[in-house]
């Protein structure tokens, strides 16, 4: 269906046609015209947008030192949207729903401090199972920093666990940070 009406009227000054183009629908008169319309957002097949989880976590504080098989504490409240992904404590953090998940974590070390593995450790089902994925610091003083996205196929706990040798933590200011998405 056309929504405009072609006229071809003579000109003087060019002696050659002029194109008007007129709109056929009046302003009183619901138009039939297609009207464009917004693609419906991505990720959930269409229809109402669904809020997935975010929380996120920091430890604020003087020098802490993680032993071997302890988890990082995170005693600071971050942002948290959703009841997707639950603080339990300091350093447990619960998987509510199945998903696909994003886990990041920043640490900020000392420059005496041992070279320190840790591992995010969950207890339900994930796909790749992020247990098998150790991060490493290989040089004292440095940021150790990593991320690991799975698949949550039953709800389960997540702790940051230090499996290394030690691992101390800065002294000032913000020493670690821990961001958990569901991101479907």
């Amino acid at each position: 269906m056309r929504c405009y009406k072609q006229s071809y009227v003579p000109t003087k000054k060019s002696r050659g046609p002029k194109i008007i183009i007129r709109p056929t629908c009046r302003p009183t008169v619901i138009c039939q015209c297609p009207q464009p319309t917004e693609p419906p957002p991505p990720g959930n097949g269409g229809g109402t947008p669904t809020t997935l989880g975010f929380l996120s976590s920091s430890n604020v504080g003087g020098l802490v030192n993680i032993g071997v098989n302890e988890p990082v504490s995170f005693n600071t409240p971050g942002v948290q949207v959703g009841d997707d992904i639950v603080a339990l404590n300091t350093t447990t953090f619960s998987i509510q729903r199945p998903g696909f998940y994003v886990v990041q974590f920043y640490l900020y070390t000392v420059a005496a401090t041992l070279l320190g593995t840790v591992n995010v450790q969950f207890s339900g089902t994930g796909v790749p199972n992020p247990n098998d994925v150790p991060f490493s610091l290989l040089l004292a003083g440095v940021n150790l920093s990593g991320a690991v996205a799975f698949e949550a196929k039953t709800p389960g706990t997540l702790q940051l666990i230090q499996s290394g040798l030690g691992l101390s933590l800065s002294t000032s200011g913000t020493n670690a940070v821990i961001l958990i998405r569901r991101i479907a």
